[in-house]
Parts: structure tokens; sequence; C-alpha cells
């Protein structure tokens, strides 16, 4: 049997949502979780007051504060769970990261030492996250490779987030109705969905639980009516670590603490010497990740690549047009694709000159926020803050992508909210013009969830989600080659050969077949097309997409595999052992690959022993 690339045993894991995962002591520890976490939030803001202290001397009005604040989390989370429960039944994407991370990942199989120092020692998928690896090893353990368990982890995670948001904007601002408008948007926005909806995005969700926390820690230290000041200081680091070894995004913390003294510190004065250790640390992730992020051919997850369009410049000028539309995207977020493909820019078209427009206007709202509202000034420029990881800086392959977009939404959130229902306290006079921005803002959230509560549909398997991915990005090789995977996981041959066939003229028209990553590409449709070929006997066919799949990325061990499946097949036994070998050599602790070795060495032994 052909194995396939990311097509493996796994490759369609049907299981629905287990009892139990619902039921019994692991829905209890799902609900420990949250409120846990929520406690946690909810004792570093333990003597700030969610409302002015002019407003808390009434007794009556303490009790309705109290009431209105417990009942706004309630909304938080029912909004959360409403839009995303139904991922509870969506499968792993076998041929997206998910085999990667979890799949075929013997390192997230329980909590053990072993398990411990590899998530320490070893890089997955181009990324040094050894917090996300661990957070699979929690899951495995409580109910093992069920795929509802680990989506409901995502689900359960940004529920906390939003919800520990909506603390930290209380503790800044007090809670205002502004401010639960912000916190809802970070929830059900649509642009959320990728970060929550796939598995392989964990890390994402843990990296903003940890720097929300460390924030709230901040703010304690920060404040001068609290004791034990240096234990709120090194918790706060702590976090900041976690959040680090979660996704390398987390290094804009040290920025946007300097953002927070100059603007929104009682003494608006920066300090810079208690930053110190946190630059330190962010130093540190930001060169292992220039390392471990390097393009290479046996993992296509590695990020870095070079200038696109050959030039730092060039990148400027694509990444104008990519910013305007992450700005569309926040106000109206349609057609939200898991692949872009933005035009690459070597010189100013109309496009660009619009875009530099846009940016333009975008740096004078700023400089006017600066002068007039630093308050404001805080939450506009940590969108920007959060854009920077991803800004081309330094080149990364992907352009665009949803997922960019979670955490400058800690930014574009409140702004967004201010811009709607401005700055009024839930007891101002109920003016026509207020009740109307309040019901245009209630309208909104519904459409944003109920956009989201659809575009988590998309998620539900690898093929509904390169099905949408290929009618909104057709010229992309790897959306073809994706959809293509998931036809086959549904048994249609014909339609997955061609799929695979337009991804290799896809790759062979974009001038770029001898860059290490695409040679990778290249090679994984190679095996999915041999695959198919193996599927429909067509052994023959199938061993010269192999044999090319292995001349295209030699450290590619499943074309090697299926290589001498088919040589098998054709009675070339000693062949077919020299490729299982080197599929062994390269992936020495899969056990499929042991054993097919073992046997046709069996065989090879006993027909020379029939000599």
């Amino acid at each position: 049997m052909f194995d396939g690339e990311l097509s493996g045993p796994h490759s369609n894991p049907r299981t629905g949502i287990s009892k139990a995962f619902l039921g019994g002591r692991h829905k209890r520890l799902a609900c420990h979780v949250i409120f846990t976490i929520i406690y946690t939030a909810s004792m570093t803001t333990e003597h700030c007051e969610i409302m002015p202290p002019e407003a808390l001397d009434s007794p009556t009005v303490t009790a309705k504060t109290t009431a209105c604040f417990w009942l706004q989390i309630v909304l938080l989370v029912t909004a959360s769970l409403l839009v995303y429960f139904q991922a509870l039944q969506h499968h792993f994407l076998t041929n997206w990261d998910d085999l990667q991370y979890v799949l075929e990942n013997q390192a997230i199989r329980g909590i053990t030492p072993a398990h411990l120092r590899e998530a320490f020692t070893r890089v997955h998928a181009g990324n040094y996250a050894p917090l996300h690896i661990i957070s699979y090893m929690i899951d495995y353990e409580l109910w093992g490779l069920n795929p509802a368990g680990f989506i409901g982890a995502n689900v359960l995670l940004h529920t906390v987030n939003g919800v520990i948001f909506y603390l930290l904007l209380c503790r800044i601002a007090w809670a205002k109705p502004w401010v639960v408008v912000a916190a809802l948007i970070f929830l059900v926005h649509p642009v959320q969905v990728e970060s929550v909806a796939w598995v392989s995005e964990r890390k994402n969700l843990l990296a903003m639980l940890f720097y929300l926390l460390a924030f709230h820690c901040y703010l304690s230290y920060k404040d001068e009516n609290r004791a034990k000041k240096g234990l709120w200081y090194g918790v706060c680091l702590a976090l900041f670590v976690c959040a680090l070894l979660s996704k390398s995004v987390a290094v804009i913390f040290p920025l946007m603490l300097l953002l927070y003294d100059i603007c929104l510190a009682p003494k608006g004065v920066a300090s810079y010497r208690d930053k110190v250790p946190f630059v330190i640390a962010a130093a540190a992730i930001v060169a292992m990740t220039l390392v471990t992020q390097q393009s290479s051919m046996s993992d296509l997850g590695a990020g870095r690549t070079s200038y696109h369009g050959g030039s730092a410049f060039a990148t400027f000028l694509t990444m104008l047009p990519v910013f305007a539309s992450y700005l569309r995207m926040l106000v109206w977020p349609s057609g939200l694709s898991a692949i872009y493909s933005p035009a690459i820019k070597t010189s100013v078209d109309g496009a660009v000159f619009g875009a530099a427009m846009v940016c333009l206007g975008v740096a004078c709202i700023g400089a006017v926020l600066w002068r007039s509202r630093r308050d404001l000034f805080f939450w506009y420029s940590l969108f920007i803050l959060g854009l920077l990881p991803v800004a081309q800086i330094v080149p990364i392959v992907t352009l665009m992508n949803d997922r960019y977009l979670y955490f400058p939404l800690l930014g574009a959130a409140p702004c967004i909210a201010l811009a709607t229902v401005g700055e009024v306290s839930w007891t101002a006079s109920r003016s026509p013009f207020r009740v109307a921005a309040a019901c245009g803002a209630v309208v909104a959230l519904a459409c944003l969830a109920f956009v989201s509560y659809q575009r988590v549909q998309v998620w539900q398997s690898s093929y509904t989600l390169w099905k949408d991915t290929v009618q909104k990005a057709p010229r992309s090789a790897t959306a073809h080659d994706g959809y293509g995977e998931g036809l086959l996981q549904r048994g249609a041959l014909d339609e997955a050969l061609g799929e695979f066939k337009e991804s290799l003229q896809l790759q062979s028209s974009s001038g770029s077949v001898l860059t290490p990553r695409a040679r990778a590409s290249a090679a994984l449709t190679h095996n999915n097309l041999g695959t198919v070929y193996g599927m429909k006997g067509m052994t023959a066919e199938a061993v010269v997409e192999f044999s090319t799949a292995v001349q295209l990325n030699p450290e590619f061990d499943k074309p090697r595999y299926n290589l001498g499946i088919a040589l098998a097949q054709q009675g070339r036994l000693q062949e077919a052992l020299e490729s299982f070998i080197a599929a062994a050599r390269l992936k020495p602790d899969n056990p499929v690959y042991q054993s097919q070795m073992r046997l046709t060495q069996d065989l090879l032994a006993r027909g020379q022993a029939a000599r």
C-alpha cells in the first residue's frame, strides 16, 4: 500500500466528539481550567476597580457593577463558544502541519522525561516552541489522538484569552461599553478563525495567553499601591519567557511596555532599566528563530527566504498593498483564505501608490493621536507593533496570513470599538445618537460572529479547506496540491490526479524550481502524484514519480518508502530494500519503515536459500 505524503494511517480521522471528551472528568476538567485562569487573571485585578473611584461610593452602584461585570464575562464566553463549538466535530488537517506537529510526532505521545527533553532540544516544522509541543502532550494524555480534544483546547484557550483581554481593558480604561465591544471583536472576528480552528496554530493562542498574563503582572508591578513589586516583576518576566517559548511573535512585548509607560502609566515617563531583561530574552529568541527558520529542503515549515522581488525595496513595495489589505480585512473581512498570493511589486504602480497613501493617512492619524490622545495612541500603535514580526523586515516565505492579525487585534479591537461606540459610560444619557451607535455595534458584532461561524465550517477537513482555497487562490500551487490530497483522502483519484498535475504546472511556470523550498514542494507533489498512480495500479508511472521526488529532495523519507513499495510490487526486492533502508535512516523512529525493511530482508534471504 502506498503511504503518500500526508496521507498515512491518520489521514482521515473521522472520529466524532468522543464521550470521553464531552463527558465525565474531561468536561469537568475543561470547566476547571477556564475558571481557574479567569480567577488567576481576576486576582491580578484585585483592588483595581472596574469603575472610576468616584462612582464606587454607593454600595448599590458597586453591587450593580459587579453583576454587570460577571454578566459581561458570561456574554464573552457564550459568544466565543457559539462561534467555535462546531469545530469540535472537525478533523486534523493532515496536509498542513497537523501531521508534523501531532499525528506523526512521537514526542507528543505522553508526558515523559524523554519527550520533555525532545520538546526543548528539537525544532518542529521550523519553529522552536517547546511549550507548544508540551501542550500537545497534555492533550494526548487527556484524549489520545481524538481531534475534538485538540481543537477543544484551542477553543478554550481563545475564549480564555478574550476574557483576560477584557480584564486587562477594565484595568486600564474602566468597564465602559467599548471595553466589552473590543473584547467581543477580539473573540468573534473572522480573521481569528485560522488561529483557533487549526490545531497547529496552537502556538498563537498559547503565546497570547502568557503575553496577556505577563501584561497583567506588569500593571501590578507598576501600581504604586501594590506590595511585593519585585515578585510581580519576576512573574511578569517568567510569563514573558513562556510566551516566547510558545511563539516568537511575543518579542514585541518590551516595546509594548515602553509604549505603556509613555502613553498610559500615571507618570507618563518610560523607564528603561527594568526593560533590559525583557530585551535580552527577546533577543535570544530572535537569534534562535533566525537559525531555526532558515529555509531547507528537509522542512517545509522553515519560514525564512530571500527578499521577495529580489531586493529589500521590492519587498517594501510589495508589503504596502498587504498592509492596506489587512486594514480592509479588519473592517470588511470578506474573501478570507488559507493562502494569499499578493502580487510581487518591483516598481511603483497604482496599487502601490494607493496603498502608500493609505499608509500615509495612518501615519498622520497616529501623529494627531500622539499629540492629543496618548491613551488612544497606545492602542493605535499596538496594532502596528503587532505587525512588525511579519512585516518582512526579515523576509519570510508567506507574505500574508489571517493568523498574522491575532496579535495586532489587541490594538485594533479597542480602536474599532472606540470608533463605533465612543467612550460613553453605562450610565450615560440615552440620546438617539448613542442608541443608534449601540444598535449599530450590536448588528456589526452579530455580522462578524456569523461570518466567523461560516468560516469555521471551511476548516472542517483538508478537503473543505483546500476546496475553498483553490476557489480563492486558483494560481496557488500549494492550494491545488492540498486540494488534491483532500480528494485523495476521499477516494476521488481522477480528480486528485488533475489537481496534482495542475500544481506541478503552476510550480514549473513560477520560475523558482531551483530553490530548496521549491524543490521540496515539487517533491511533495510528485510523491502525491505517485501515490495516485500506485492506487490506480499504474506501478511503472508511480516508480517514475517517486524517483523524481527522491531526486528533488533526498531528505524526504516518504517517497523513498513509497518507491520501495512500488519496486517490491515489480519484483525488484533488492532495490526496494535499499529504498526502505534509506527511508528508515531518515526516520529511524518510524515503525512502519523498520517493519517493511525487515520483511524485505526476510524475503530476500528466503529467496537466496531457495536457490
